[in-house]
């Protein structure tokens, strides 16, 4: 692909935009750096840029309209010098978004109410603008944002009528806004019953070739796209009757515009007819249905305002049931702690006799220590005396054991005089007796006589 190309998918809210914007980057356009993330109404994901979406709500806001809104702004607007600026601010996101990537796909139905800007600022890029329109039955658009609707606001904001309307808004800019480019419709229905085929007609018709076509690309598109929500029954395809347009009510015209684009396409002449009666309609009436749409906001706030006196309500009965339960709560307590003070009361009796009881086994205990510990001193006091007389006894024993040896000794020598001094009174009587024995003892037995009676004078 020798050119830069920005693939455009324009459309209506709920006509298959975000699986159609994925099933193409599947094929290798690249999607912006930052997307809105997916949510209630569409969880499989938006696949739409964050910078962008807020860069349309911000020149719908600035040109007097609202990205649901039945009522269209003027033309004149995208020739206004806030007009240019946008433009130019569009030129940074895209470069922020997608830096020079020359395949790229943008995705945001608000694109189609504001192409001349986008076309402005692609170009001044480099890039060619292909289109692709989703197209899908007014009636059931109108159902799903109905149903996406009530799935975060449950009051019934979205009937048919109104759902219908803003299809012709989006769906007639679309078409009138890429008239003079490259462009393709491609029946929602039609893509999820056969991507495949879809994905030729876009590269047939648009002049691309899809950098991803196989097996890996294929089966993440099956994956995808057999999450993402179903195409609705085939309805009936009635072609309006060109002379009874003018005649028909807002219901009629889109299901003939419906008709007429998954017929045919773009037919000048009938797609002319519709959109002029639809604008006509919307002039003359523009300040009722204005008024109508007013009522939106002040519905709105009714309902934040209710739903917050709700919320509150809620948390003040919460506080109560809460405030109740707690008081029964302190209630039980409050009993139980009585029972438990009475309890504690009878356990302190206990306790203190208990206490009482145990002091005077303490103080027995004392006495006895006390008692105790003075026989022990005074069996200390006795041990040491008598470790003290032991040393005594020992010393005397050990003085009678050196008598006693002393004793021995003189006992051995006593026994060795007697036996001498026996020996020597043996020899001596022996001598007196071999004396008196002897006849000079006889001879002087007289003189001995005399002797004696002298010694008696």
């Amino acid at each position: 692909m020798a050119e830069k190309t920005a693939i455009l998918v324009v459309g209506m809210h709920r006509s298959g935009t975000s699986a159609l914007a994925r099933t193409i980057s599947l094929l290798g356009a690249r999607l912006p750096t930052e997307l809105v993330g997916p949510n209630e109404g569409n969880p499989n994901g938006h696949w739409e840029p964050q910078l962008i979406v807020e860069l349309n709500d911000r020149m719908l806001a600035d040109s007097g309209s609202d990205v649901y809104s039945i009522i269209d702004f003027r033309t004149d607007w995208f020739q206004s010098p806030r007009a240019r600026d946008f433009a130019e601010k569009a030129v940074e996101i895209l470069r922020t978004s997608f830096g020079d990537d020359p395949f790229i796909v943008i995705k945001d139905p608000r694109v189609a109410l504001l192409l001349p800007i986008w076309h402005e600022a692609l170009t001044k890029l480099g890039y060619r603008c292909v289109h692709v329109l989703p197209i899908r039955h007014p009636d059931a658009v109108a159902d799903s944002l109905r149903r996406r609707h009530l799935k975060s606001i449950p009051y019934d904001g979205w009937s048919t009528p109104r759902g219908q309307a803003v299809w012709l808004r989006y769906t007639i800019a679309g078409i009138f806004g890429t008239r003079k480019t490259t462009r393709c419709f491609v029946n929602y229905a039609n893509l999820i019953a056969d991507w495949r085929g879809v994905a030729d007609q876009m590269a047939r018709e648009l002049g691309i070739v899809w950098p991803r076509r196989g097996s890996a690309a294929d089966r993440e598109i099956d994956a995808f796209l057999h999450a993402n929500e179903k195409a609705d029954a085939q309805l009936d395809i009635v072609m309006p009757d060109p002379e009874r347009i003018d005649d028909m009510s807002y219901s009629a015209l889109a299901d003939g515009l419906h008709a007429v684009l998954v017929t045919s396409g773009d037919d000048n002449s009938l797609t002319d007819k519709i959109a002029h009666t639809y604008h006509s309609r919307m002039s003359a009436s523009a300040d009722l249905v204005g008024a109508y749409e007013g009522l939106y906001p002040v519905v709105w706030q009714y309902y934040e305002a209710q739903l917050k006196s709700e919320s509150r309500n809620q948390l003040a009965n919460e506080r109560i049931a809460g405030m109740s339960s707690a008081v029964q709560n302190l209630w039980q307590d409050l009993t139980k702690a009585t029972s438990d003070v009475s309890v504690t009361q009878q356990d302190l009796g206990s306790q203190s006799a208990r206490v009482e009881s145990l002091e005077a086994a303490l103080a027995h205990a004392g006495r006895v220590i006390a008692e105790s510990n003075a026989d022990r001193d005074r069996h200390f006091a006795e041990l040491t005396q008598a470790v003290h007389r032991l040393g005594l006894k020992d010393q005397e024993l050990a003085q009678a054991a050196s008598l006693v040896a002393a004793i021995k000794d003189d006992k051995s020598q006593t026994s060795a005089d007697l036996a001498h001094f026996q020996a020597e009174s043996q020899l001596r009587k022996e001598i007196i007796e071999s004396m008196q024995r002897s006849t000079s003892w006889r001879l002087t037995a007289p003189m001995r006589k005399m002797i004696s009676l002298v010694k008696r004078r």
